[in-house]
């Protein structure tokens, strides 16, 4: 779908066949988007500042509205155009925890959250910050082959946040032992404490 900008914004409506998780992205990263299930701010479900995409939980045979703003406004006397597509996501192999990604010590893992769903929510006992568990999660399994300390390093690719928090019990808040969190593509190491044949979840 195409649409020319001026200095204020233009709508969209869209409504699933399936419910899910969808990616909304617009050919010009310069832009705002918002969605909702009218034209108001009020019933916002999702929106961004940047940099031109979007992900949401959807319901199938639900009218969502899709407002594309310009960021940073433009001037009277400029335009602007973008072209806006929608795609289902698919869930990553291991959104949840009946099927763990396995992780060996010295072997990096790429992942995704795209298409992810929130599967486990709560808030981090103190020793893992006291932060409330929001957004999408995948699940990392790790067995330490011997007793002893293990260095993790995270590091998220473009301008977003990673929590990453570890535990005994896979999904269970009140079992995390560690958790460190990686800001826009920085790498951030934490350490985990492991006993040999004993499974840690991430």
């Amino acid at each position: 779908i195409g649409a020319w900008l001026r200095s204020g914004e233009v709508y969209f409506s869209f409504t699933p066949a399936t419910s899910g998780t969808y990616l909304f992205n617009s050919s010009n990263t310069n832009v705002e988007l918002q969605l909702s299930t009218t034209c108001a701010i009020a019933s916002c479900v999702s929106a961004t500042t940047g940099p031109g995409s979007l992900t949401a939980s959807l319901t199938a045979g639900t009218l969502y509205y899709l407002t594309v703003e310009p960021n940073p406004p433009l001037q009277s006397t400029q335009t602007s155009t973008t072209a806006i597509t929608v795609n289902q996501l698919a869930l990553p192999a291991n959104d949840s925890c009946a099927a763990p990604t396995e992780l060996t010590a010295g072997v990096s893992v790429s992942g995704t959250l795209l298409g992810a769903t929130n599967d486990f929510v709560g808030t981090l006992p103190a020793l893992c910050g006291g932060d409330s568990m929001v957004g999408a999660d995948v699940v990392y399994r790790f067995v330490p082959a011997a007793t002893g300390n293990y260095r993790v390093d995270i590091r998220p690719t473009g301008s977003w946040t990673a929590r990453v928090w570890v535990g005994s019990s896979c999904g269970v808040v009140s079992s995390c032992t560690s958790s460190a969190s990686s800001y826009w593509s920085t790498t951030q190491p934490f350490t985990v404490a492991g006993t040999a044949g004993v499974p840690l979840f991430i």
